[in-house]
């Protein structure tokens, strides 16, 4: 749609109740089933370098391989959404993401391992822009902020089942079975969904209030000159790609290797993580209300993160386990705090601009992502995967990147858009 769409189209069209809360309901537990998939293969880490004989380092390419395609397909997708409808492109992600885990599943060798974290990373690409348009335009501009936060808390759910219960499923039947089922489930939902927006007209809109304003690339390029459009961006950059580089591949190793504990021990803490994370968005959303804006209490919870993970380099890489546990918690809530990125790009900026720059923050949380692994893994390869003095060298990574989150918060506006 031209961005010279009528104030009229550009309002934000509230569903009836119960229509909104059931798509709700529906966009965000495929966010959830996305989700599981970014970090299920953490779980895993250890299985993967034994049965494909491959290095850290390849590891953390791996888990690049799918970050990439996300990060690099964001701003695209925030461009495309408005004007392919962002119903379809979300059930693309979905049947992608699906068909991607199934093939993991049965991947016999490192090219195909490769291959399909690219297509889950493809599809994984689709969803949140997606998601934040739909709910955008289904809930009231007070509501949207709550309703966003319960979605990253959905996602964090995903993030649970990936702990603990996948953890026990795959030492009772091995890693294969698990993730079948898991790329099935996927292709179920796609189903549900397909017929859950035809009926509201999602799909094929007859009208323009279905339609969301856009921008063109040549107002892209003039709108990324400004400074504030990069708040977002560095504050995901700071608090995502940390949380979801570090746990997707290392952090069990991690556990494993310096406090001796089993596999579902150290999928027990990451689940302490990803609970802090559920009460994370709405508690964060909470604080803004109270503020008035997003941007003091962004900046106190970036701080947060980068305290967090210079307590790691403070203790040489090996606090108390006891601390462990507060550690990953408090990372687990900062996780869930980053629906605040979101929040504050729909208050700061007009309508139509919403998901250019929800793509672009995208960009930078999972640019940081694609980034942390594999540096990760070049330290792992130089002094040693399993030594202390590896995990103490490698964690200066990602105290450093989340220091940039810190300048993304100052960065946001104090301004919100008219």
């Amino acid at each position: 749609m031209p961005s010279s769409v009528s104030a009229s189209v550009q309002k934000t069209i509230p569903q009836p109740k119960n229509q909104a809360r059931m798509l709700w309901f529906l966009v965000s537990f495929a966010y959830l089933l996305i989700v599981s998939q970014r970090t299920a293969p953490g779980i895993i880490s250890d299985q993967l370098l034994a049965e494909f004989h491959i290095s850290a380092s390849t590891l953390g390419l791996m888990s690049t391989f799918q970050f990439v395609m996300y990060a690099g397909l964001q701003i695209p997708i925030g461009l495309w959404a408005a004007r392919l409808g962002p119903a379809r492109l979300l059930l693309v992600g979905i049947l992608a993401s699906g068909i991607g885990t199934i093939l993991y599943s049965i991947a016999d060798s490192l090219p195909l391992l490769f291959a399909t974290r690219a297509l889950i990373g493809f599809g994984d690409a689709f969803i949140w822009v997606n998601c934040v348009l739909i709910l955008g335009k289904a809930f009231e501009p007070l509501s949207f902020s709550t309703m966003i936060g319960m979605t990253g808390a959905m996602g964090s759910l995903g993030n649970m089942l990936t702990t603990m219960p996948l953890a026990w499923w795959v030492t009772a039947s091995g890693w294969r079975l698990p993730f079948t089922c898991m790329g099935i489930i996927l292709l179920v939902h796609a189903l549900i969904m397909y017929r859950g927006f035809n009926r509201r007209d999602m799909l094929f809109p007859t009208d323009a209030a279905n339609l969301h304003p856009a921008v063109t690339l040549r107002e892209f390029a003039t709108l990324i000159r400004k400074r504030t459009a990069w708040g977002p961006f560095l504050c995901h950059f700071g608090i995502i790609g940390t949380y979801v580089g570090f746990t997707s591949v290392w952090a069990v190793p991690y556990l494993l290797d310096m406090y001796g504990i089993s596999r579902a021990e150290a999928a027990s803490i990451l689940g302490l993580a990803l609970i802090s994370a559920v009460a994370g968005g709405p508690l964060s959303g909470w604080m803004a209300a109270r503020a008035g804006n997003c941007r003091a209490p962004y900046i106190w919870l970036q701080v947060l993160n980068v305290t967090v993970w210079s307590m790691f380099l403070l203790t040489k890489a090996h606090p108390p386990l006891a601390l462990v546990y507060v550690l990953f918690i408090a990372l687990g809530f900062g996780i869930g705090t980053s629906t605040l990125t979101f929040a504050s790009i729909r208050e700061n900026f007009p309508v139509a601009q919403v998901g250019a720059l929800t793509g672009l923050a995208n960009t930078g949380g999972f640019f940081s992502a694609v980034l942390l692994p594999p540096i990760m893994g070049l330290v792992f390869d130089r002094i040693g995967l399993h030594s202390q003095q590896a995990y103490a060298v490698a964690f200066i990574i990602p105290a450093l990147f989340a220091s940039i989150g810190i300048v993304g918060a100052l960065m946001l506006s104090k301004q919100k858009a008219i």
